[in-house]
């Protein structure tokens, strides 16, 4: 993966403060609703978030509030699925730190969703942070 410049976030609460900048860093979209580092996340990349249009070529940087309620995580999944269908891939918190982190059922929570629809996860380091890549397994 290479750097894209195209997205900048201003995160606001650690440990947002680096591993978001380095997920920005690579991704051409974003994917997230509702509020708190999400929300800012999603005003922070404008005309990027939540576009419904992606594609094969597609980096997303995909956040989800750690305490999610079911709309936002609906809302988030019927994105998510536009995506996938594309054959987009999507970066989020790497999954060691989600086992790790007793706040983000959110992310968990998706993780989960793209094991059912056939999405193979790895890991990736950007700007000395660890970051959990998920692409479509092979056909």
């Amino acid at each position: 993966m290479k750097i894209q410049d195209i997205l900048t976030v201003k995160p606001f609460a650690k440990p947002d403060l680096l591993k978001s900048v380095a997920k920005a860093s690579i991704a051409t979209k974003y994917i997230g609703y509702g509020g708190g580092s999400t929300g800012q996340y999603r005003t922070d990349t404008k005309c990027y978030a939540n576009t419904g249009n992606y594609t094969k070529n597609d980096v997303i940087f995909l956040s989800v509030n750690g305490n999610v309620n079911a709309l936002n995580l609906e809302k988030t999944k019927q994105e998510l699925a536009i995506a996938i269908k594309s054959g987009s891939t999507i970066i989020k918190d790497n999954e060691t730190y989600l086992s790790t982190s007793i706040y983000n059922k959110g992310e968990r929570l998706i993780s989960a969703h793209l094991l059912q629809n056939d999405y193979h996860y790895s890991e990736i380091t950007i700007q000395n942070q660890v970051l959990g890549i998920w692409k479509p397994k092979k056909v």
